[in-house]
């Protein structure tokens, strides 16, 4: 179990923390244990995406029209769609690393929620809706969650929501100071 409570996390711990808690959703993971591998992968995401945005993506689109087109403009048939082959399967490997890379990303995220102070009623539901919310993006709605998601729910201080209500409703979601 990882757990980073009142203790100094390095830039190396915390990413050795990160894999080996890789399917470890118990625990807790402090702010910069939590932030250092996430945002280096988040930063190489955005990085990769860019990158197989333009060596990838417009090229699958232009030998898509032109395969739709009928028309050949120089290129045989074979060779576009075997460019096109080609593309599809870098497209596939991008995507199984980016699903693998989403069991320790969302095991941090719930390990810092936890750390946070929310019960794990209230992390299952956040989770469900950040995933959902990003597979079938609703605009504004999607952006707005994702900043309050990532940004600021991941960076709150420990045991900052944690309630001394008596309220049976504020303990379903959040966890109890006693």
């Amino acid at each position: 179990m990882i757990n980073q409570r009142k203790k100094q996390v390095s830039f190396f711990s915390a990413f050795a923390d990160f894999f080996r808690g890789f399917v470890d959703f118990k625990g807790y993971t402090s702010i910069t244990g939590h932030w250092f591998p996430v945002g280096i992968i988040g930063m190489l995401f955005l990085a990769i995406e860019g990158i197989f945005t333009y060596v990838f993506y417009f090229p699958f689109v232009a030998i898509k029209e032109r395969l739709d087109a009928g028309g050949d403009i120089g290129v045989p048939r074979e060779q576009s769609i075997l460019e096109l082959r080609d593309i599809t399967f870098w497209g596939l490997v991008l995507f199984v690393v980016l699903v693998v890379l989403a069991i320790p990303i969302t095991a941090s995220f719930v390990r810092r929620l936890r750390d946070v102070g929310f019960t794990t009623i209230s992390i299952i539901l956040l989770i469900i809706l950040f995933y959902t919310l990003n597979f079938f993006p609703i605009d504004i709605l999607t952006t707005f969650y994702n900043i309050i998601f990532v940004l600021v729910l991941m960076s709150l201080k420990t045991n900052l929501l944690e309630t001394d209500s008596d309220s049976d409703f504020i303990k379903i979601f959040f966890r109890s100071t006693n």
